[in-house]
């Protein structure tokens, strides 16, 4: 079971959690995979223009930034009672754009050193970018695959990880820190 665990979970880090790299990529303006690409109208409500679609590239994810994530963590902070204070604009060098790259490339490395915390991490993430869409944007759950796929692949590598630990753990005979010498079994 050992094997197929760990494969799997490998798996899932790789597709489709590995779309954070090309999304970090694209947060921070570098110009691969894509993110070069033109704002295609639909991503912010227009009319199509050549039958484009929205990839979530540089010039799409800046519009976002600024009009959407902005008004939708500062009405946040406001709720919580702190100044709203979050800014993505041209004038301030995208700030909030950067920041959110930050915190994706924090969690895809995290979900590889510490997979535990990582798989967490990025759940938690998630779970605030699936706020974002279902409560801000009132976005059909049927617009929201990306996200919820997102969501729940995080949620089965920590399940993935945390049963991989505790069946692991179990078959290996318990070592004192310290000295390296395997524990003595408790008797009662």
């Amino acid at each position: 079971m050992g094997f197929g665990v760990r494969a799997l979970a490998t798996l899932l880090k790789l597709v489709p959690l590995g779309i954070y790299v090309r999304s970090v990529l694209c947060k921070t303006g570098v110009p691969v995979l894509g993110c070069d690409a033109p704002l295609c109208p639909v991503a912010i409500g227009q009319e199509p223009v050549d039958d484009c679609f929205p990839t979530a590239n540089t010039a799409e994810v800046k519009v976002w930034c600024e009009h959407g994530w902005t008004p939708w963590l500062n009405g946040l902070l406001q709720k919580a009672g702190a100044p709203p204070v979050a800014t993505c604009t041209e004038a301030d060098g995208f700030v909030l754009l950067k920041v959110v790259a930050a915190t994706e490339a924090v969690g895809y490395v995290l979900l590889w050193i510490t997979p535990q915390f990582g798989s967490f991490f990025l759940s938690v993430f998630m779970g605030f970018a699936l706020h974002f869409h279902v409560r801000h944007l009132k976005e059909p759950m049927a617009e929201q695959g990306l996200q919820w796929t997102l969501f729940f692949a995080s949620l089965a590598v920590l399940y993935l990880e945390v049963l991989e630990d505790d069946t692991g753990e179990a078959a290996k005979p318990k070592v004192d820190r310290l000295t390296g010498k395997p524990k003595a079994k408790k008797t009662d």
